[in-house]
Formats: C-alpha cells, sequence, structure tokens
C-alpha cells in the first residue's frame, strides 16, 4: 500500500504537539475566538475538503490507534530531540519556504505532464498501480534504502556536529558541477532512449518484456544472482587489495587513475613510443574505443566473420546451460585471484626467491593469444636453392597465424639453403613437382596443388585423428581457417570437451537408448587405436638395374611393392604411375590406454577437466612429412623419406624435436632416432621403433603427460642404388640430422619457441599450480581447478560453431582481435628483422615485408620473435611494458593489489555464470530471446565517432574523451601524496559506491532492488503496461513545445541542497524522531495499517496531489494566515519555543498558559483536530 504518501503531509503537523509532556486542557474546539459564525458544527479537517482523496486518507485513521502509537513512540525520545525536529520543520517552511515551493512547483509540474501529455498511458497505467497498492507488503518502505534501525544507530553512535557536517556535504555534492552535469547527461541519455531514438526506445521495451517473461522472472535464483551481481559491484569498495590484504580500495582507485595518466595518456611520464604506436595505440581513449569495438562484436553479429546472425553471448548462455554444474558453480573469483598471482608456469609471484616471473599468467594469456595469431610466414621461393650461391632463405609475407613447414625448420635452424643442392629448400621444392610422393592413393605434388613444401601449412600435414577439423594435405583447395593456430587448438577445445572425442565421460549421461553421451547429448566419438595415412613413393634404382625392377613403391615402415600382391610402378617413376589400392601402409597409433572404469566418471564437471588434461598432455598428436629426395649431395638417386612427428598432448607438440641423449649432441641424434624425448638412458628403452626395421608398425608409445618424439626414416636401394632389397639409407644416422638439426643444443624444436615457451599458460586454464596434473590426478589437485575453464570452453565451442571454411569466415578473429588490445602496447608491426640465416651466406632480403609482432622480453632485436635460439626468458613477454589488464591488476609488478585483485574478492564472476547458465537453459529462450535482443537493439544505437553516430544516437566516444581530458590532468593538479585532501574527491567515489550498492551498506539501493524484483515477480506488468509506463516515462523529460525542461535536475541541484542545509543542524534531532516514529510496529507502521483512501484510485491521490502543491496556500509568497507553509513555520516556532524554553509565553488564563493543569488528558488526534479546522 502507498499510505507512506501521507508521511510527511501529516507530520508537518503532528510534531507541533510532540514536545508537550506537560498535560493541558484543550477542551473546547471553538477556543481561539475569531468573528465567525459558529451557528454551523466545526468540520474535522475541513482546511482539505477541496482534496477529498487526501483527507480521506487522514480520516480513515482509528482515533485510539493514533494517540496510543504516537505516545509510544513520542516516549521513546529526548525532549531536545522532539524540539530540533520541530526546528528543522520551522527553518524549512519558513526560511527556505521560497526553495520548498519551487521543489513542490515542479513536483506538480512533472505530475501535471505525466497525467495529460499522454493521458492515454496514464490512465492505462492504473490497474498496474492499483495492484502496487494492494501489494501484501508495504511498498514505500521497501523500497525506502533507510532503515529505522540505522537512523538509531547512526543517532547512537555520531554526534549532531558530523551528522551537520554530512548533510553539508552531501548539499555541496549535489550542488557541484559534476553532480549537474552527470544528471543533465542521465536526463539526455532517457530522452533519447524513451522519445527520440526509436530504436533504443522498441529495445528498452523488449528487454522489460523479456525481464518479466515468466520463464525469467519465476525463476528466484536468476533474480538473487542478478542482485547479488549488483551487490558484488558495491562489495568491491569493501574490500582491501594485494595477497595481504592491506590496500584499501580508495588507494587502489588513485594509484589506478595515476596509472592510466602515466601509461596512457599523451605526455605521461611512461607514454613512450611503444604506447603511442600509431596502429595499436594504447592512449587512453584509443583503447577505450578499439576495446567497445571489440566488445561490441559479442553482442551484434559480425556476419563477415560469422557463418550465422546469431549473438555470441546467447550462444554462450545456451553453451553454459550444457554444462548444467555451471549453473551452480562457486569460488570463480578465486581462480581469477591465482591467474593473477600466478606467472605463466603457475609460481606465486608473490615470492622474489622462487623463479617467479614479474608478468602474471592472466597477462600472459592474452599475449600468448596474440603471438599465435601474429606467427607463420609465406618463404621466398623465387630461387630452387640449386647450386645457387645466391639462394636465399627470407620470407615475403606472414600468414596471419598459420605455421608452415619453412616456420618449423627455421625453428630448428635447419639446413634451408646451401650453396650446394643438399638443402630443405631444394630438396622440398624437388619433392613437390616430382609427382611421385602419395597419401592415400592422392598425389601430393604442385601440378596437383597438394604440394608438401616450405610453405606448406603445418597442421594440414596432422593424421586422421590428430587433424582435427583442418583440411588435410591430399585436398587442392587451401584452409583459411583451421590452418590457423588458434581456431585448431579451440576446435580441438569444443571436439575433446563437449563432442566426445575425449575418453571420459558422465556416466549418469544416457541417450534414450542408453547410450553413454557428450556434453552435446551426441554418442561418443572417442577411439583409443587409429591409423595413419598410407603413404606411397615411387623410388628409381640405378640405370644398370633391368627394368622389371627397377622401380618401386616405398612405403612407412619399410613396406615396398613386390610385384605380386602388390604391383610395381607400371612405368618410370617420370611417367607418374598410379599407386596400387591393394596396399594400405599406414602406423597405428594407440592413445594411452585407459580402462572402462577409469573412463565412466560421475559429473559432467569432472569429465570436462579430466578430458581438457588429456588433451595437454596425453591425446596422440602425429604429424608426417613424406619426401622423395637426395639424401646427400654425392647420392645420384632419390630416396623415400619420413619425418613422423607424435606428440603426447598439445603440450607434447610444444617439444617435438629430434632426441640427441643426454648430452643433446648432433653425434648422438642418430642412435636416439625415434627414442622419446622423456628418455635420455643409454638403454633407449621407450624407442618408438626402429628406424630400420623392415615391414613393421610402431612398437613402443609413451605415457609420460606431455612426451614426444621424432623419428626418421629413410629408404633406398643402397649406396649404388642397385640393391635387390629395400634398405634403410645409408646417409640417414650421419647427414640427415646435420640437415635437419645441425645445432640440436641450441634450438628449443620444431615449434618457434616464442610460442612453445609461452605455451605454459594454457595448463593454467585448467589447474593453477605448478605441477603437470595428469587426468588421473584431477582428484588430487581438484580444489586448485580453474574454475574459469568452462567458460573459456563455452566460448570456443561458441566461436567453432560460427566457422565458415568454405566462405572464409573465421570468428575467431574476435577472440583475438579482443586480445590484442588488451595485450598493447606489446603490439606492432615492423619491417621483419630477418635479414639473413647463415652468415656464411649473407643474402639480404631486398624488400622485407612488414609483419605483425609482439614485444618479448629479449633485449636484442635483431631477429624478434622469429629467435630461434634465444633464453627461455627472452620470450616472455617484456615486463618493463604495462598493458591495461596488468594496471587493472597490480600498481607495481608482482603485488596484485589492482582494481581485479578487489574484484577477485567478491562472487560476481559467480554468480554472473550462474545466471548465464540459468537463462541458457531451453525452458528459458522465450525470455531469453526478449532478453538479449533488446540489449541488441540498444547496443546497435551506441557508436562512436567512426560509425558517424546520428544526433538521436549516443556517442560514446564523446563521453570517453571527456573522460579522457580529465584523466591527463587529474593528477597533475593534486598532490603526490595520495592521503591529501586534494584527492578527497576519490574518496567521495568510492563512498559513494560503497554506501549505496554494497549489500551491508545500511543505505544501500541493493535491498531495494531486491524488493522491487520480488514484487514485479509478483505482479509482474503486461506488455501494454510497459509500453504505457515508458510512455509517461519519457513526459518527464521535454516539454509539450519540444524543449527541455530539466526539472529533475533542477530539483537535485538548485531546490534541494537549500532545503538540507536549512535541517542539517539538526540532522541528529530528526534521525532520532525519524528512527523511533518509523521503527518496526511503531508509528508509521500504524500509519501504514490504517490509511486508506478507500473507493478512491491511486490517479485520484495523484490527482489531489498535484492540485494541492499548485494550491495558493501553498504557492502564495505572502506571510499571513493564507499561507499554510508560512502558517505551519510560525506554529511550528512557537511549540518549539514552548518545548525548548517552557511554557509560560503568555499571560495567565491564556491558552498556552496551562502548565498548571496537570488533569487535562486531551490527546494528540484533539489537538490536531484544532489545528486542522477552520473557525
Amino acid at each position: 500500500m502507498l499510505k507512506r504518501i501521507f508521511k510527511l503531509l501529516l507530520l508537518i503537523f503532528i510534531l507541533s504537539y510532540c514536545s508537550d509532556k506537560a498535560k493541558k486542557e484543550i477542551t473546547n474546539p471553538f477556543l481561539f475566538s475569531d468573528g465567525f459564525d459558529y451557528s454551523k458544527p466545526l468540520q474535522f479537517f475541513n482546511l482539505l475538503d477541496p482534496f477529498p482523496v487526501l483527507k480521506k486518507g487522514l480520516s480513515s485513521v482509528d482515533v485510539n490507534g493514533f494517540n496510543t502509537e504516537l505516545d509510544k513512540a513520542l516516549r521513546k525520545i529526548h525532549p531536545k530531540d522532539i524540539s530540533g525536529s520541530l526546528r528543522a520543520l520551522q527553518f524549512t517552511l519558513l526560511s527556505a519556504r521560497s526553495e520548498l515551493q519551487n521543489t513542490l512547483t515542479h513536483t506538480a509540474s512533472l505530475l501535471e505532464r505525466a497525467r495529460t501529455v499522454d493521458p492515454v498511458s496514464y490512465n492505462a497505467l492504473s490497474p498496474m498501480m492499483e495492484r502496487l497498492r494492494n501489494y501484501s507488503k508495504p511498498v514505500i518502505r521497501g523500497l525506502l534504502p533507510i532503515s529505522a534501525a540505522h537512523l538509531i544507530n547512526e543517532y547512537n553512535t555520531k554526534s549532531s556536529a558530523t551528522i551537520q557536517k554530512q548533510f553539508n556535504d552531501f548539499a555541496t555534492e549535489l550542488e557541484s558541477k559534476n553532480t549537474k552535469d552527470l544528471l543533465i547527461k542521465a536526463e539526455d541519455i532517457a530522452h533519447k532512449g524513451l522519445s527520440t531514438n526509436k530504436n533504443v526506445r522498441s529495445g528498452l521495451e523488449t528487454l522489460l518484456n523479456g525481464l518479466v517473461h515468466s520463464t525469467i522472472i519465476t525463476d528466484k535464483s536468476i533474480k538473487s544472482d542478478l542482485i547479488s551481481m549488483m551487490g558484488d559491484l558495491g562489495e568491491v569498495t569493501q574490500k582491501k587489495a594485494g595477497f595481504s590484504d592491506s590496500k584499501s580500495p580508495e588507494t587502489v582507485f588513485k594509484e589506478l587513475i595515476i596509472n592510466l595518466e602515466d601509461y596512457n595518456t599523451i605526455g605521461g611520464a611512461n607514454y613512450t613510443s611503444e604506447y603511442s604506436n600509431a596502429s595499436h595505440s594504447s592512449e587512453f581513449e584509443t583503447l577505450l574505443v578499439d576495446l567497445f569495438k571489440e566488445v561490441r562484436k559479442l553482442i551484434i553479429p559480425d556476419t563477415s566473420v560469422m557463418k550465422n546472425s546469431v549473438i555470441l553471448t546467447d550462444e554462450l548462455a545456451k553453451t553454459l546451460a550444457l554444462m548444467s554444474f555451471t549453473s551452480t558453480l562457486t569460488g570463480v573469483e578465486d581462480s581469477l585471484k591465482d591467474l593473477i598471482r600466478l606467472d605463466i608456469k603457475g609460481k606465486d609471484r608473490s615470492y622474489s626467491n622462487n623463479g617467479s616471473l614479474k608478468t602474471s599468467a592472466l597477462e600472459t594469456l592474452f599475449f600468448m593469444l596474440s603471438i599465435v595469431d601474429s606467427f607463420g610466414y609465406v618463404w621466398d621461393t623465387t630461387d630452387n636453392c640449386n647450386n645457387s650461391a645466391t639462394c636465399n632463405n627470407y620470407i615475403t609475407g606472414a600468414t596471419g597465424g598459420e605455421m608452415t613447414v619453412g616456420d618449423t625448420l627455421w625453428s630448428l635452424q635447419s639446413v634451408l639453403r646451401s650453396a650446394d643442392t643438399f638443402n630443405f629448400k631444394n630438396i622440398l621444392k624437388l619433392n613437390a613437382e616430382s609427382r611421385n610422393v602419395f597419401k592415400n592413393n592422392i598425389e601430393l605434388s604442385t601440378t596437383a596443388g597438394t604440394e608438401v613444401n616450405i610453405n606448406t601449412r603445418v597442421l594440414r600435414l596432422l593424421e586422421t585423428e590428430s587433424i582435427g577439423s583442418t583440411k588435410p594435405i591430399t585436398e587442392a583447395a587451401t584452409d583459411p581457417v583451421y590452418a590457423k593456430t588458434t581456431p585448431w587448438v579451440m576446435n580441438w577445445v569444443k571436439r575433446v570437451l563437449f563432442e566426445g572425442y575425449g575418453p571420459y565421460y558422465n556416466k549418469n549421461k544416457k541417450n534414450a537408448n542408453g547410450d553413454n553421451v557428450a556434453l552435446n547429448g551426441e554418442t561418443l566419438k572417442y577411439k583409443s587405436t587409429w591409423k595413419t595415412g598410407d603413404y606411397k613413393i615411387c623410388l628409381e634404382k640405378d640405370a644398370s638395374v633391368a627394368l622389371a625392377d627397377r622401380y618401386r613403391w616405398v612405403g612407412l615402415g619399410g613396406r615396398e611393392s613386390d610385384g605380386t600382391t602388390i604391383a610395381h610402378p607400371t612405368g618410370a617413376c617420370t611417367t607418374f604411375p598410379t599407386p596400387p589400392t591393394s596396399s594400405s601402409w599406414t602406423y597405428t597409433i594407440q592413445e594411452i590406454t585407459k580402462t572402462d572404469s577409469e573412463r565412466a566418471v560421475d559429473s559432467d564437471e569432472e569429465a570436462l577437466y579430466k578430458n581438457f588434461q588429456w588433451l595437454l598432455y596425453e591425446k596422440r598428436f602425429v604429424v608426417i612429412i613424406p619426401t622423395r629426395a637426395k639424401l646427400s649431395s654425392t647420392v645420384p638417386f632419390e630416396e623415400g623419406l619420413f619425418i613422423i612427428a607424435i606428440g603426447n598432448g598439445l603440450k607434447g607438440m610444444m617439444g617435438l624435436k629430434p632426441n640427441c641423449g643426454p648430452n643433446n649432441s648432433l653425434t648422438d641424434c642418430g642412435d636416439y632416432n625415434g627414442v622419446w624425448n622423456s628418455d635420455t638412458s643409454t638403454a633407449k628403452t621407450l624407442r618408438l621403433k626402429q628406424y630400420n626395421a623392415l615391414n613393421t608398425d610402431l612398437a613402443t608409445f609413451s605415457s609420460v603427460p606431455g612426451d614426444s618424439v621424432l623419428l626418421i626414416e629413410g629408404w633406398g636401394y643402397g649406396s649404388s642404388g642397385i640393391s635387390s632389397s629395400l634398405t634403410t639409407s645409408l646417409v640417414l644416422p650421419s647427414l640427415v640430422f646435420n640437415l635437419l638439426v645441425p645445432s640440436p643444443s641450441l634450438v628449443f624444436g620444431m615449434i618457434p619457441p616464442v610460442l612453445s615457451q609461452n605455451f605454459d599458460v594454457l595448463e593454467r586454464l585448467s589447474f593453477l599450480t605448478s605441477d603437470v596434473v595428469k587426468p588421473a590426478d584431477t582428484a588430487n589437485y581438484w580444489e586448485k581447478r580453474n574454475k574459469l575453464l568452462p567458460l573459456i570452453a563455452g566460448l570456443a565451442k561458441v566461436l567453432d560453431d560460427q566457422v565458415d571454411v568454405a566462405n572464409s569466415k573465421n570468428p575467431f578473429t574476435l577472440l583475438v582481435g579482443l586480445s590484442k588490445v588488451l595485450a598493447r602496447p606489446n603490439i606492432f608491426s615492423t619491417p621483419d628483422p630477418v635479414s639473413s640465416g647463415n652468415l656464411s651466406l649473407p643474402v639480404a632480403n631486398p624488400a622485407p615485408p612488414t609483419i605483425p609482432s609482439v614485444r618479448i622480453k629479449m633485449s636484442s632485436t635483431s631477429y624478434g620473435i622469429r629467435t630461434p635460439n634465444a633464453l627461455i626468458s627472452d620470450y616472455y613477454p617484456n615486463d618493463t611494458l604495462r598493458p591495461v589488464i596488468s594496471l587493472l591488476s597490480e600498481n607495481e609488478r608482482k603485488y596484485q593489489d589492482g582494481l581485479l585483485n578487489l574484484l577477485s574478492k567478491t562472487d560476481l564472476l559467480t554468480k554472473l555464470i550462474n545466471a548465464f547458465a540459468k537463462l541458457g537453459a531451453s525452458d528459458k529462450k522465450e525470455g531469453r530471446d526478449l532478453i538479449i535482443s533488446g540489449i541488441q537493439t540498444i547496443v546497435k544505437e551506441i557508436k562512436v565517432s567512426s560509425d558517424s553516430p546520428t544526433v538521436e544516437q549516443y556517442n560514446l566516444q564523446t563521453y570517453i574523451n571527456e573522460k579522457a581530458v580529465e584523466l591527463a590532468a587529474y593528477p597533475d593538479s593534486r598532490s603526490t601524496d595520495t592521503t591529501d585532501a586534494s584527492w578527497n574527491g576519490v574518496n567521495d567515489s568510492v563512498q559513494f559506491v560503497r554506501d549505496y550498492f554494497g549489500t551491508s551498506s545500511p543505505y544501500s539501493l541493493i535491498k531495494s532492488a531486491d524488493f522491487a524484483i520480488d514484487m514485479i515477480s509478483e505482479i509482474p506488468p503486461s506488455s501494454e503496461e510497459i509500453k504505457h509506463l515508458l510512455n509517461v516515462a519519457a513526459t518527464l523529460f521535454v516539454n509539450t513545445d519540444g524543449t527541455r525542461p530539466y526539472q529533475l535536475t533542477d530539483i537535485l541541484t538548485k531546490q534541494l541542497s537549500p532545503l538540507i542545509r536549512q535541517i542539517a543542524p539538526y540532522g541528529r534531532n530528526i534521525f532520532a524522531m525519524m528512527g523511533s516514529l518509523g521503527e518496526p510496529g511503531s508509528y508509521i507502521s500504524f500509519l501504514e495499517t490504517q490509511m486508506t483512501i478507500g473507493t478512491f484510485k491511486i490517479v485520484d491521490l495523484l490527482s489531489d496531489t498535484e492540485r494541492l502543491l499548485k494550491s495558493n496556500m501553498i504557492q502564495t509568497k505572502t506571510e499571513d494566515g493564507d499561507s499554510l507553509l508560512y502558517s505551519s513555520g510560525v506554529l511550528l516556532k512557537a511549540f518549539a519555543d514552548i518545548n525548548e524554553f517552557g511554557k509560560k509565553l503568555d499571560t495567565k488564563g491564556f491558552p498556552f498558559a496551562d502548565s498548571l493543569n496537570k488533569n487535562d488528558d486531551d490527546t494528540y488526534w484533539q489537538r490536531l483536530n484544532i489545528i486542522l479546522s477552520e473557525k
């Protein structure tokens, strides 16, 4: 019920007699002789006769209850607090009467506009207002953020001077230019959204309809999550930052302002050329605008990179819902805190003696995503490097994140070029042109467009069950998406975690047929054993061998055609014969053994984490590079070469390189050929197979997490090329490794080290520890799991679902684009710094291409991120540069005392994921679709300057520019000591958020929002009522002639502050009075229960209120009995004087000289009768 609307009106008169605790005789209603005709009876409260609804509310109160409850409430208050409250009202009515009248005039004007501008909508809201009126709980009390208990606590714990200062400070803040500008902007935003921009208005309507849709509003848990998120924004200001919880939020914000000014504004102390890079600027305005552009794409589909016009946030919600545990997930913030606390290796950055890095895992994650998208190059092929002194090994451009064979050979520092023919550029070129190499009986050649050469994308060489969605090399068409590293990895995350390609599954999740299914509901696709491709190479023996025996098919494992079951080539290799289909020369790949009981786990969550660890450390990834080449410059004929690389998991791929024994010596590479890298013992027990074993399959697989192996097979027909049977190449142990990895101790492996040495950050996505967590060990590390993994995995699935290879649509550019903004100033473009590989053959690149790059720690920039052989630490991010993620994480490196640390100590992320997961459920579709559609429609109208926004649209960049200008000047105009009073503005802002949004604050609006949402859920407005409500709200911000009145701003910044200053000296007294009257069960509770307007409606009440506020007795400027405000003020002054100075104000016998009349039992009600009655 809305009875508290009458509270202020009543109290003006009630309080006038509250101070008189002595008994007085006031029994004659005609006590004040004024010459009126008394032959007519006294009319009770006839002052309000022109306002029947207001009078009905007052006259509906039970007299006995009125007396009893008011008396009980007032007996709790000290007389001086009653006197002070009277004085506050006195000065408001007398000294600030003009401001009060202006406020009431503006209020009446707002009521009039709401009623008259769109009367159809206004009247249509009457049923909704009646539902609110009859709500089962007190509406006004529920919506007010301040409780009586808080007022009493303030009274008991603070002095009058302190409370007076609070009142005056609040008035000063209301009068400030910042407040006025903010309120004007708020009114402008509301006006555009409700009136001038029809799209925003439509979106707002759709959004509200979604929020009150039955599928959403009836789910109390979503409401709870929403309220919790709102409260956590305030709780950020209640926490302390740092690993020792020692830094106040005020200091955190001050230091952030200083750092942003230093690093991200022109002229800042640390605003160097790295930050001002024209293409990747870290300047505050540019950074935020670019960040907004990237985030906007999550809501507004970018169909140039997406298959369908779906909203990614909507798809993410549905994906989270597939993981049922995400709706009840807890402690996500702890994972964020640990990503800031730990470095890339999982070491605690709080310590300086444990070898930890200065950059956090969180910062390195965006750095790594940027590197992956930047690395991959096109190699020059204009020179075939066949006995050419001008043979080069330089690149001509970047691939956009597609790693090539040339990149892997460069990483190994293989002999790419030489003055003779024995180099990989020549070998691969001849191999691609030979038309004698086949995979699955498909020719791999330049002619067919399926060549394996220096520019072949490495990921297309992966084998069957390890290639994922990438197009294999046997397809002539290029793969513009999955040949890139980021999409390929993310696709594997989706396949393993959602589509059943991982070994682990929830044993309690089955389909209608009783089959175990993956998270997406489809049957499991995991294979414990699988085959590689079938490789065949046509070889030609020496010309002295008879034609019938001269040509042979040679395959993996030392297999060859026998002329009977497997036919020999039908002609010379130069005639491009067709390989036989009767053979299948493959290798068998055995995944690490898992028993059925190991694979079947108890929950989706357990399966998710185990499968991710399996992808990281155990999944067999296999690459085979077939080559037909002369394996020595002295050999006159070609031999068959197969390079087989196997990595256990993605981690194993990072360590792929020849095993060259315990000393990593070139002379030992041949002996350890085919031995897993975890085994450098002399026994060599972990040998995949003997490289010279003919006609055999792979033998021994390693179960060591992240292990890898490189097996090189070379097959031919002896040193003279006349052997009757196949034999291993004689030069394999001695010369091939010299060609492939001439300096094994100086290089990291086939994967460029800038990628492999930063890969460890991906391990932190699942478990936040420095240990390697095998799938079988997840239970031991369960409390250290990264609870952000479901969100990351969900994002991988959502983006991968939108890939369209045929039309070159790669949605992962959205993720990379966001990462590159957050990784600035580490991102830049540069002419390729690598001019020549081998100094003994200096052939400089005449036109170095401009390539994307990132700034790594290495001081030397001669090779940049392409450097194959620097120190491990050189490949990490340059920790002297501070991306915005670093500034948000900590004031100084390693201290973990920034805004994100504060955020990590709330439940905001947890509740966000919970709410998203619940919204994504199928039974929420109707409401969710409305919410997402509404948000999308609104966001479409938020523009930046480059979008050329219309005047009706919102230009976010204008606001950002204003803040950038303020930021640049703010620290410079203040003391370097952040505890100085010049920084009090920040303190006040933090306190404001703490007061009004912190859940534990007595002023918190969160409790009001909680009540409002509960109320709306029980009596939700209809779609029509929402439309009418917005129509009426729109009238508050514009006059009928189209001009803008800014009345709300005027009320708050002009009229309200003088009123606050008038009552400030009596603030503590008012707290006592209102606290006692407003206690649950006290006087105001009595009024809430008793006061009613009967059959009148709320619209009638508002109409009466409007007329009263505009009436002459309120608005007259005279200081006489015609002014209700003036008369009431004079009367209150008299009663305040009586209470404060005693009752001997008149000669004995006059009406107020009743101090000796101790037996009078007249009531407050009778006194109120006298006051509100005309004689």
